[in-house]
């Protein structure tokens, strides 16, 4: 299996920890959920690439509609979870 620079997930993973890296909460905060949901979306990743052969070698008429579409949404519902949950907690602003 190959995977293009594009589509191996790190500047997402990288646009999800630097949203987290400029809020305004403590630092121990925002290091947690930055190694847990890199950790997260990195597994997540895993299974896309896995699910996606998977379809490729079975279902190759999906193939497109879920790499573009389905893994897709499925990867920025991910990450807009991981912010939600950041957010959860108010800020101290001392």
């Amino acid at each position: 299996i190959g995977i293009y620079d594009g589509c191996n997930g790190l500047e997402l993973i990288l646009m999800y920890a630097a949203l987290i890296a400029f809020l305004p909460y403590p630092l121990k905060r925002k290091l947690l959920f930055i190694s847990l949901g890199s950790f997260a979306l990195i597994w997540v990743n895993v299974f896309r690439c896995v699910a996606l052969q998977w379809i490729y070698v079975n279902h190759q008429s999906l193939f497109e509609t879920t790499h573009h579409y389905l893994f897709t949404l499925v990867f920025y519902a991910f990450i807009f979870l991981g912010w939600y949950l950041f957010v959860q907690k108010k800020p101290s602003l001392s």
